[in-house]
């Protein structure tokens, strides 16, 4: 019984986690689904994004064989790939029913991914996953044949990263500095994180051949038992391989930090009033107040918005008692004590900013929108109020920046993967006006206002994927690019003159300061650290670039640094036997997809029909001598329409039921269905003091709604 209801569980929880919806609980019944064909695809989307479908058909038919071929696998099925923007959500995820949800449309993501876009990011990521179910499946149906196999996740996840993406920055080089700093480097929460490192030693050790082999191999009974593959293919056990992955990272980061700069060498190490903190900004002229965005401790699941003000007065007090008793030795300095206040929480965007004059808070905040869509929009506050208003409604709208008279906001939006600034007047919020006009795949982050108004400094990621700081000339309405690394360039802060900026640079795969010249642009580096320092703001009463440093202490730490700084920067020596992990490369690389191509420039679509797309979701059956249990379940691609049953025997009486999900919206505007029960519903009635009791049955037709 145990078995069969931990079996009903997880399987319960797989096929409610079928369909995008399942992400904020809305159906966007508003939304009309279509669907094209390519030779080897269905690609299913909803009105309004038919050119990104056009785009990631070409995209899927260009990678697929080389994904096979990266596995060994000979034939594959027809796929089904799920495109969707009614959420603004970073993600994707695919199921062993051979299809792929995705959301496109995204900008900030521009900063991690170097040279690459979204879109094919993201949907080579998935597809590998689906090639991976293909090569592993057997006779056994999902998810019995998982349960068995018992693959990690490090290893599902890693394998994907390994096979389509490059190591960079965001999500792998940080986070591994953060857990070998923290001593938790093996306890890396993220399966995609740990998991790439992993896969780049395992075949920078053992080489690709082996994981292919590991992959097809079955054992006695044709299934994959991926710790006896693994140990049989590699002569050691998994936790051998994962002690001796530890120890190599560990060995790695350390010996490449010790050949960096530390924070002390680069400038003033200070520390921010709160231990989790992921943004802030100065007060322009006033010392005693920041504005940052973080956690209040580490239990918090959401972020906040506190507003820290320093109690200079109590400090002084503290100070004159200290005087007064130590009998007019001077005391050491206090320590600055700090009330903060929450203003807001939520999904608070980190790039939050304070106004010139020092009256007003912009940020962006992650809710529900226009058709219940879960979207970014700017948001403001009145300090002195502490009045709240909504600057922006269903735009997407991120990365806002003040000019230097107060009076305007100048932020990010973006459609259909195309992106662009806009202003708003803060005292007429009405009227918003486009300054720029990017058409394409265009991406823009972290805009900056110069000192006198007349331009606006931003990281752009155009087609190539490459991101680099541009100036845009107001009145011109002209742009320059000003720096060309093939990393990531962004974060800008203008220096008071106006005729440098300096920025966050991710060269040579560390966060770092970097300086330009904005009308030589020559540029020289700042920083050389080894962990992680980004821009934030000039700091007026110090002439210093203000930091953020990584958060590896018990500290959120800030560093100034100053601007005409020159980084000591010297060849990083390692021995090849710790460091050649890094540059592994797959056998087979996803090519450039630029070079290839196009074989599809349009396609007649049709309506998008769930009859046609029912998928097996998962089978649980588990019979033995005391009896049977079964429990499967079936549902359209885009987990709009979902079938479950189960039936308990004890071979002599039959108990069950089965039920359906209706996530279409229509016609009630929610989600409603059935279920129908047969002997296996039932409560417990007490009749006497004695607590002797009946039990009574719910057999039929169950009809819900919510």
């Amino acid at each position: 019984m145990i078995k069969n209801l931990i079996s009903l569980y997880l399987l319960v929880n797989l096929v409610y986690s079928q369909g995008a919806w399942a992400w904020n609980n809305r159906t966007h019944p508003e939304l009309k689904w279509n669907t094209i064909k390519t030779e080897n695809f269905n690609i299913h989307f909803h009105d309004g994004i038919y050119d990104i479908a056009i785009d990631g058909a070409n995209i899927a038919e260009k990678i697929r064989p080389t994904l096979m071929k990266q596995v060994g696998l000979d034939s594959l099925r027809r796929l089904d790939i799920i495109f969707t923007s009614e959420d603004e959500i970073a993600n994707g995820f695919a199921t062993a029913a051979n299809y792929t949800v995705i959301w496109v449309d995204q900008n900030n993501e521009a900063i991690e991914l170097i040279d690459n876009k979204w879109l094919e990011h993201v949907l080579a990521h998935e597809l590998q996953h689906l090639v991976f179910f293909n090569v592993t499946k057997s006779w056994l149906p999902f998810p019995m044949n998982t349960l068995y196999g018992r693959a990690p996740l490090w290893f599902i996840e890693g394998l994907a990263e390994y096979y389509t993406e490059k190591w960079r920055p965001y999500r792998f080089d940080i986070s591994h500095k953060y857990h070998v700093l923290k001593n938790s480097v093996h306890k890396i929460k993220d399966p995609h994180n740990d998991g790439f490192s992993k896969v780049l030693y395992f075949t920078d050790r053992f080489g690709d051949e082996t994981l292919i082999e590991i992959l097809n191999h079955r054992d006695t009974l044709k299934l994959l038992s991926f710790s006896k593959a693994f140990n049989k293919h590699t002569g050691i056990t998994v936790k051998q391989f994962e002690e001796d992955w530890r120890r190599q990272m560990n060995t790695y980061f350390f010996g490449l930090r010790s050949q960096k700069e530390a924070y002390n060498d680069i400038g003033k190490v200070y520390s921010l009033p709160m231990r989790y903190v992921y943004g802030f900004d100065w007060f322009k002229g006033d010392t005693t107040k920041i504005i940052m965005v973080g956690r209040k401790n580490d239990k918090q699941q959401d972020l906040s918005l506190i507003l820290a003000v320093r109690d200079t007065s109590k400090e002084k007090e503290i100070y004159k008692k200290t005087l007064e008793k130590k009998k007019n030795i001077k005391p050491k300095k206090i320590r600055p004590i700090w009330n903060l206040e929450e203003l807001d929480y939520g999904g608070i965007g980190k790039d939050v900013k304070a106004s010139p004059d020092g009256n007003n808070i912009v940020y962006s905040k992650y809710g529900y929108s226009k058709n219940q869509s879960l979207t970014w929009d700017i948001h403001l506050i009145e300090l002195e109020s502490k009045d709240k208003k909504r600057l922006t409604h269903s735009k997407r709208a991120n990365n806002a920046c003040w000019s230097p008279d107060s009076r305007k906001i100048a932020f990010v939006s973006h459609k259909n993967s195309t992106s662009n600034l806009f202003s708003l007047s803060i005292e007429d919020n009405i009227s918003i006006e486009s300054i720029t006009n990017y058409s394409g795949d265009v991406q823009i982050v972290t805009p900056a206002w110069s000192p006198d108004g007349g331009k606006i400094a931003y990281g752009l990621s155009k087609e190539n994927g490459n991101m680099d700081i541009v100036v845009f000339d107001l009145d011109r309405k002209e742009s320059i690019r000003i720096t060309t690394d093939k990393q990531a360039d962004y974060r800008p802060v203008w220096h008071p003159k106006g005729d440098k900026i300096t920025y966050t640079s991710h060269k040579d795969m560390t966060p770092n300061f970097h300086t330009v010249n904005i009308n030589t642009k020559q540029s020289s580096q700042n920083t050389n650290i080894g962990d992680a320092v980004w821009t934030v703001g000039w700091n007026y009463d110090n002439s210093a670039i203000t930091g953020l440093t990584l958060g590896d202490v018990d500290s959120a730490r800030i560093v100034n640094i100053d601007p005409n700084r020159v980084a000591n920067v010297n060849d990083v020596m390692l021995n090849p036997h710790y460091s050649s992990w890094r540059d592994k490369r797959p056998d087979y690389p996803i090519p450039n997809l630029d070079s290839i191509p196009d074989i599809i420039d349009t396609l007649e679509s049709e309506d998008y029909s769930f009859e046609k797309n029912i998928k097996h979701l998962g089978t649980v059956i588990l019979p033995d001598v005391t009896g049977l249990f079964y429990n499967g379940a079936y549902g359209d691609v885009t987990g709009r329409h979902i079938f479950s049953s189960f039936v308990f025997s004890d071979w002599e009486k039959v108990y069950g039921g089965f039920g359906y999900l209706n996530a279409t919206g229509k016609p009630i505007g929610g989600f409603w269905g059935f279920n129908y029960y047969k002997d296996i519903f039932f409560e417990e009635r007490i009749y006497n003091q004695n607590n002797d009791y009946l039990i009574e049955f719910y057999n039929g037709l169950e009809l819900f709604g919510y």
